[in-house]
């Protein structure tokens, strides 16, 4: 039995307006199949007295790597996420206050039109709320007031009384919709989430109906709107319910149909390759139900800009866009060069605005834009002159609509503007030491009994191998932080290949070390400079074998077989061997 014969055998237990248990799925196919039906979900249009009743069957995410991702989300922003009330507060939410139009999230239990209605509960005690369980409700009552956010309605979880939710005749101003969030199962299981389609200005207090199930607050949150959209006058965007598509922060859905993933969920007017339905969310929200789009809250030109502070103010400002034709802008001033960095977000909890921003010069040119490919937020890293300059925030697309993308038709919503001005710190004054070598040798391996510690030289060479070794004692540094550390020397009459310089441990003295007694450990390679010419000065990097104060040994070989390479010593008077050390004065 194929899906659509299911949906059918399904509606045909489905009489008189009234819809059996999903028991009844047991007469209608194997466990299997309804577990199919289940997965893709299905919905129900019912004529009653009341209207048209459409009952959502949302597809499970239960047991979906997609739920599991959701899960992750949630869990993840509420590190980040602040809640905007506290929560003793939480029943006390408006997104636009002074709206006379009302969407009420209702979540403290109803006795409703259709049934009566426990509260919100997820640990199983609904005499109180839990913290967990106001966090819940406060995102639940973010991400569906984004939803609406472009429109001049009142989203609230604060009982506006009957009478602001129905519209008792021609004269009345104001009316809304309550959406009744159910702690039982029991209305889940028969009925699924549901709404009456045009309820929203209904003469009386008709509630829509949001199913617990599954408990997770962006599902509850995505049904509310669903319903709302419904009782707005709302289609579903199909085929079935359209569970959008692309990938992580551009992951697009309807909210008419099923928005399954955390990333951009719109209204839609169906563009996309799959579509059945073409009608026109947007319009029909705003023209059918009493309500239109809220005013404009920064100007559309630049020449009514709102002024910001990029300078002074880490928040710089936040607003909305209300319309897919919106562009805002704003005007800031800086007195000297700096660096601006700007960022621009759109909700953080459950974004519908994907942001398209560009900077102007007074005189209105472009001088930056920012609209990254793959996420919803925008940003800019430039290098201002002192000046006048404009911003303008705006809705934005992604891709195709008719493959991986969206189109900036239902782009609108919150965002907010972060400055954070790139003012470097004056570095911290240095000191320089500068350290004569203590001792200095080499020892040679064809010559492996005789001490050489009073040569006006050191020598490497690897044919016969020559070792060279330089004592410094460091003192000075117990409240310093290194810099750097150079160890300096200077080439005698031949050119040298390459010279490397490492560590080296034990003790040793250099008028008895000889190739013989050398029990010298090497240790960590620290250097290695090639193409060394003759009477040149050789700076060698050993700021890593520099800890502080102390004694350093450090080793010098070569690969070359050319013979007779030599670095002065400190028997030569002049142009010895010296340690650089460059430091900062520890502020701790």
């Amino acid at each position: 039995m194929n899906i659509k014969l299911k949906l059918n055998a399904i509606r045909a237990v489905i009489a008189g307006g009234v819809v059996t248990s999903l028991v009844s799925f047991a007469a209608l196919s194997t466990a299997e199949e309804v577990r199919e039906i289940i997965d893709v979900g299905y919905s129900e249009s019912i004529i009653t007295p009341n209207g048209i009743k459409i009952i959502d069957h949302f597809p499970t995410t239960v047991s979906k790597p997609t739920y599991q991702q959701r899960s992750a989300i949630s869990t993840a922003n509420l590190g980040e996420w602040e809640h905007p009330v506290p929560l003793n507060e939480t029943f006390t939410l408006h997104s636009r206050p002074n709206a006379t139009k009302t969407i009420y999230i209702d979540f403290d239990g109803h006795n409703g039109k259709e049934g009566n209605y426990t509260p919100y509960d997820i640990d199983g005690d609904d005499s109180t709320f839990s913290d967990a369980e106001l966090i819940d409700i406060q995102k639940v009552w973010a991400s569906v007031s984004e939803d609406f956010l472009a429109f001049d309605v009142n989203v609230t979880t604060e009982d506006p009384g009957v009478e602001a939710l129905r519209k008792t005749d021609n004269g009345d101003t104001e009316w809304g919709i309550r959406s009744v969030v159910d702690g039982s199962d029991i209305w889940c299981s028969a009925f699924g989430s549901w709404a009456y389609v045009g309820s929203f200005d209904s003469n009386e207090d008709m509630e829509a109906y949001i199913c617990m199930v599954p408990d997770h607050w962006l599902d509850i949150a995505d049904s509310v709107s669903h319903e709302v959209g419904h009782a707005l006058g709302l289609s579903h965007d199909g085929p079935g319910y359209y569970k959008g598509h692309g990938s992580d922060d551009t992951y697009w859905a309807p909210i008419m149909g099923w928005t399954n993933y955390d990333g951009v969920s719109t209204w839609s007017k169906g563009e996309y390759s799959t579509s059945d339905n073409d009608e026109d969310d947007l319009e029909i929200i705003t023209t059918q139900n009493g309500f239109g789009y809220r005013i404009d809250d920064h100007g559309s030109v630049k020449e009514e800009a709102s002024v910001i502070d990029v300078v002074n103010s880490v928040s710089a400002s936040e607003g909305n866009i209300e319309k897919n034709t919106d562009v805002d802008y704003f005007e800031f001033t800086i007195d000297e060069s700096l660096t601006i960095s700007l960022l621009i977000e759109p909700d953080s909890l459950a974004a519908n605005l994907d942001i398209d921003a560009k900077l102007y010069d007074v005189s209105g040119i472009i001088i930056a834009a920012s609209n990254p490919p793959t996420k919803l937020h925008a940003e800019f890293d430039v290098t201002l002159n002192a000046g006048t300059y404009f911003l303008s925030v705006e809705g934005t697309g992604y891709d195709d609509p008719n493959s991986e993308g969206y189109s900036d038709y239902g782009s609108l919503g919150y965002y907010s503007i972060t400055s954070l001005i790139e003012t470097p710190p004056e570095p911290p004054e240095e000191f320089t030491l500068e350290f004569a070598t203590e001792a200095d040798t080499f020892v040679h391996a064809s010559k492996s009994s005789l001490n050489l510690g009073t040569q006006t030289s050191v020598r490497v060479d690897s044919s016969a191998e020559n070792f060279s070794y330089l004592k410094f004692n460091v003192s000075g540094l117990s409240n310093a932080l290194i810099s750097s550390a150079t160890l300096r020397l200077k080439s005698k009459a031949k050119d040298i290949p390459d010279t490397t310089v490492s560590s080296v441990t034990g003790s040793w003295d250099e008028l008895s070390l000889t190739w013989d007694n050398d029990n010298l450990v090497w240790g960590q390679q620290l250097d290695t400079v090639s193409s060394i010419l003759a009477h040149s000065t050789v700076d060698f990097d050993v700021t890593d074998a520099i800890s502080g104060d102390g004694s350093y040994t450090f080793g010098l070989k070569t690969t070359s077989s050319k013979g007779g390479l030599r670095y002065l010593s400190k028997e030569a008077g002049v142009d010895a061997p010296e340690l650089i050390i460059t430091y900062v004065v520890n502020p701790n």
